[in-house]
């Protein structure tokens, strides 16, 4: 089958593809890449629509299994006409290079070109525009929830990454047809880490890791800061992770940290390539702590679980509590409690066996659910039945 994948991708890391050519960076966006990655072994050929800034005009690179088609994107003012020259350029592409069926990911402006070049299409919804307009109230968030509830009026097959997410579209972006609930698949090198880290137990001091894209607002970020410091008040040898682009030396969560001397403790590792953060992850991490307000599904939970770790979540933090059954793979509490999540983090530090039994329970959790092999058998099936 040809496939088209209309998505953000880390171009990158498809370098591999392409010897002797120099691709565009694109997003820093790993698992797209790894989606393609995974529709390629399975022997379909796979045609790629993209956009990057920082190009002149549209590229396209092409190998035997593999085609890359790179829309220039626009640095500023993009929401101002709905992305309207990066859908231009996508469907120009779409059209010139058609496919039995177009996967667009996001219900943005990958979608919307999809729906405009008229080929089969399948949105996958990865986020609920409401609820982050919600968190962050501003201009181009209203113009992206625009942009999803005409999608949502268009598109004729649509899958949702949670349950949670199926019922925001249903009830409030007029999705008006089946949603197929299909959840996102961690990638293998989790699975395998995680493998090692079950028969490795971490013997150090009791570490917890934080995993988040933003620090206030819809990530809570202050809120793990502050829980970890009344843990460190009774265990004062723990430590804290924190890995994300906020979470740099000198960024945003160290200013806060230090202006409330809450930095005790803690190492602000920033952005980490993945390899680099699933082996810290297995090898000195005792407890993943989200303390999120909203998932539409959580791949940062997802993959802890891969590896092991049991995850101290919201109960109320949207698609969370789908992923982690309380008790068994991990701890559901009150995330606007720093208090309740300290208490949490010391139930775990105090019970090595729990930590274990849990650990164990994700990860037995996550390769039935989450596995590669499991998600893309399922997408096989919808692809069949839409073409």
């Amino acid at each position: 089958m040809k496939i088209g994948v209309a998505a953000p991708v880390s171009l990158r890391m498809l370098a591999a593809h392409f010897p002797g050519e120099l691709l565009p960076i694109g997003y820093e966006f790993a698992p797209m890449a790894t989606w393609i990655e995974q529709l390629i072994s399975r022997g379909h050929q796979v045609v790629v629509f993209t956009h990057c800034q920082g190009i002149t005009d549209g590229q396209t690179f092409t190998s035997s299994n593999l085609t890359i088609h790179i829309a220039r994107q626009r640095a500023n003012h993009r929401a101002r006409d709905f992305y309207a020259h990066e859908r231009g350029e996508l469907q120009r592409f779409m059209l010139a290079d058609r496919c039995d069926i177009i996967h667009a990911h996001w219900t943005y402006e990958f979608a919307m070109a999809a729906l405009d070049s008229g080929i089969p299409t399948l949105v996958t919804a990865h986020d609920a525009p409401l609820q982050v307009l919600r968190y962050s109230p501003d201009p181009y968030r209203f113009v992206r929830l625009l942009m999803a509830i005409s999608v949502a009026c268009r598109a004729k097959h649509m899958t949702a990454v949670s349950n949670y997410l199926a019922e925001q579209y249903r009830h409030s972006l007029l999705y008006r047809s089946e949603v197929s609930v299909i959840p996102n698949a961690v990638p293998e090198e989790a699975f395998q880490f995680g493998q090692w880290r079950l028969e490795h137990p971490h013997d150090g001091p009791f570490t917890i890791a934080c995993v988040l894209i933003g620090f206030k607002g819809r990530k809570n970020g202050p809120a793990a800061i502050e829980a970890f410091a009344k843990l460190r008040l009774r265990i004062p040898d723990a430590r804290l992770l924190l890995f994300g682009g906020e979470y740099a030396p000198g960024a945003e969560a160290e200013h806060w940290a230090c202006s409330r001397n809450l930095q005790s403790g803690i190492e602000f590792c920033g952005r980490t390539q993945y390899c680099d953060l699933l082996f810290r992850l297995s090898r000195e991490v005792d407890v993943l702590l989200h303390p999120s307000r909203e998932e539409s599904f959580c791949m940062a939970a997802a993959e802890a679980m891969a590896l092991g770790l049991p995850v101290i979540a919201g109960k109320n933090a949207g698609a969370l509590p789908e992923l982690i059954q309380h008790e068994i793979s991990g701890l559901l509490v009150d995330i606007h409690s720093s208090a309740e999540m300290a208490l949490a983090l010391e139930r775990l530090e105090r019970s090595p066996e729990l930590r274990a039994q849990i650990g164990y329970s994700a990860h037995i959790s996550a390769r039935k659910c989450y596995s590669l092999t499991h998600v893309f058998d399922l997408y096989e099936q919808l692809y069949g039945q839409i073409c």
